[in-house]
């Protein structure tokens, strides 16, 4: 890190050893001071892109809108962070969004990224920044470590098989409520402030966690980046800027980018600021 001028790493060898292990990680303050409060402010710019009744909000590709969002998913202690875990400098970003959840809604059940949320077959993973306080009252993100190893593929199956032609991504409990339950045992739901992160690999199953009380009126909301390595090769869908769905081309990441597509920027080096050995 310090030799490609990033200061400190952002995780320690614990945190990573941790990540190898169970396949997800718990990061204290991975964004802070000003750069924190810049991207705290920025969600009352982000609007909905996407209908759902799963959430408040939920919007893709909120970094070409904002410009903390930009900085935290193309040079910040997050992308840091995904190079660290990745062991590799040549890092995309394969999609972001915005989630807010409020009291009353589901969420989406637990998960992994189906098509269009990852659109790619390659591994990777995904930084999860909190913007509220997550508290003992609910509304966090709940993840399972260890569901990214093959005793869980079967899991994966039931939930990317369509019915009648409809995506099953957030059903697993309807679907298979026995597998439903061998997920849920292994649930984490860690207490947050903001510009915390939960950091986990592409096939770790997680889940929205649900308020106690529907009636609290409360919300929080997260940004979440994925970020694959350069060779990654996209297979999947895109939303475009007239709110259609388009397939994207079967063909590295790194190429699509440089042939004209805004979207899957490499990640930059960044400048490290003042407080990273705070």
């Amino acid at each position: 890190f310090a030799a490609m001028g990033l200061g400190k790493a952002p995780l320690s060898g614990e945190e990573v050893a941790q990540f190898k292990e169970e396949g997800a990680v718990v990061v204290r303050g991975l964004v802070r001071g000003e750069l924190l409060g810049r991207v705290v402010a920025a969600r009352r710019s982000v609007e909905s892109s996407l209908p759902t009744t799963e959430y408040a909000s939920l919007a893709f590709g909120a970094w070409q809108g904002d410009p903390a969002l930009e900085e935290l998913a193309l040079r910040s202690p997050v992308t840091d962070a995904a190079r660290q875990l990745l062991e590799r400098d040549d890092v995309h970003l394969l999609l972001d969004a915005f989630f807010e959840l409020k009291s009353g809604q589901p969420g989406c059940g637990w998960h992994v990224d189906d098509m269009f949320f990852w659109p790619c077959e390659s591994d990777g993973l995904n930084v999860w920044i909190a913007l509220d306080p997550v508290e003992a009252d609910g509304g966090g993100l709940a993840y399972a470590p260890g569901t990214h190893h093959g005793d869980f593929d079967d899991v994966r199956t039931t939930i990317k098989t369509p019915i009648d032609g409809q995506p099953q991504t957030c059903k697993l409990a309807e679907l298979n409520p026995a597998q439903n339950a061998r997920v849920e045992a292994r649930k984490r739901v860690p207490l947050m402030s903001p510009g915390d992160a939960i950091i986990h690999k592409r096939d770790v199953f997680h889940r929205a966690e649900p308020f106690d009380d529907p009636s609290l009126g409360k919300s929080i909301a997260r940004f979440s980046a994925r970020y694959v390595g350069s060779d990654a090769v996209l297979n999947g869908f895109t939303l475009t800027e007239q709110g259609t769905v388009a397939a994207l081309p079967n063909d590295r990441i790194d190429r699509v980018h440089a042939s004209g597509f805004k979207l899957f920027p490499r990640v930059h080096l960044r400048r490290p600021a003042a407080d990273d050995d705070l």
